[in-house]
C-alpha cells in the first residue's frame, strides 16, 4: 500500500519530494531552484511564472533550526528562511511541533470536555517570538479525541466511539481575523470540513 501510494504521488506533475531527513538553507535555497526548472520542463510553470508553494516538515529537519541553542539563533534562521522565500516570491508552509513541556509538567485536565476547547498558543512554540514576527498567518492543529486517550485511557472504548475532529485555531492573520474551524479526519487521512448537526425545524 505504501509503495503504491509513493508511486501515486510521483505521477502527481506539480508534486515534488525531498528524502533526506536533513538539509539546511543554502541547500534549501538549491533545491527550490531544481524543483522550478523541474517545473519548467514539466509544464507546469509557465515562461515568466515563478511562484511555488514550499512545505518544510518539520522545521527542525532544517540544520540552522535543529541545533540553534537560543531564541536569537532561531530568530537569525527565520529571517534567513523569510529571505528565501521573498526573493523566489513563494510561499513556505512550516511545520512545528507544540512544545509540551506546559502538559509534561503538571497541566492536569480534570473532564475530557475540557480537551474539547484547549488549544496550542503561541507560548507554546519554541522561538514563538521571531516565527510569529515573520509569518503571515500562525495557526495551530488540536485533535481532542486523540488527547482524550492519551489523558484519559480507561475511557478509551468510549473515544473510539467519537469522530476525529481536528480544531484548527488562527492564531494569528495579518489579513485577516483570528478564529477557529473545524476539520474531520478520516481514516485515508483526508481532512473534511465539519458541520455540526442542525435538527431541521419545523
Amino acid at each position: 500500500k505504501i509503495k503504491k501510494e509513493i508511486e501515486f504521488f510521483k505521477s502527481i506533475p506539480n508534486y515534488l519530494f525531498y528524502s533526506e531527513p536533513t538539509i539546511n538553507l543554502d541547500q534549501l535555497n538549491s533545491l527550490i531552484y531544481k524543483a522550478k526548472l523541474i517545473f519548467k520542463e514539466k509544464g507546469v510553470l509557465k515562461e515568466g511564472e515563478n511562484y511555488i508553494v514550499v512545505v518544510i516538515d518539520l522545521l527542525d529537519m532544517i540544520e540552522e533550526f535543529s541545533n540553534s541553542e537560543n531564541s536569537y539563533q532561531i530568530k537569525k534562521g527565520i529571517n534567513l528562511i523569510h529571505k528565501i522565500f521573498k526573493e523566489h516570491k513563494s510561499h513556505g508552509i512550516l511545520l512545528l511541533q507544540a512544545n509540551e513541556n506546559k502538559l509534561r509538567g503538571g497541566k492536569i485536565f480534570k473532564k475530557p470536555e475540557e480537551l474539547d476547547y484547549y488549544k496550542v498558543g503561541l507560548e507554546d512554540i519554541e522561538g514563538s517570538a521571531a516565527i510569529s514576527q515573520r509569518c503571515r498567518v500562525v495557526i495551530s492543529l488540536t485533535r481532542p479525541v486523540q488527547m482524550k486517550k492519551r489523558f484519559f485511557p480507561e475511557q478509551n472504548e468510549r473515544w473510539d466511539l467519537e469522530t476525529d475532529i481536528i480544531n484548527t485555531n488562527i492564531l494569528k492573520q495579518n489579513d485577516g481575523p483570528e478564529g477557529m474551524c473545524k476539520f474531520i479526519l478520516t481514516n485515508t487521512f483526508r481532512v473534511y470540513p465539519f458541520i455540526e448537526n442542525v435538527e431541521n425545524e419545523e
